[in-house]
């Protein structure tokens, strides 16, 4: 279970460590970041807001 957040985090520290992220504008860094969490945040609407109306317009349940 805990497998997949240890890979994740050790994934984020190898990137970060790496002196090319150093090399980068903060825009780029910035930008990257943010549609990174656009992206996390359509997806929950998308998957819970608009499929869970969906269903339950239906009769179904989570």
């Amino acid at each position: 279970m805990w497998i997949v957040p240890g890979v994740l985090v050790a994934a984020a520290i190898i990137v970060t460590a790496d002196g090319a992220l150093a090399d980068q504008d903060a825009s780029l860094i910035l930008t990257v970041a943010g549609t990174s969490l656009l992206v996390g945040i359509g997806e929950e609407l998308m998957f819970r807001g608009v499929s869970t109306r969906v269903l339950r317009r239906h009769g179904l349940t989570e």
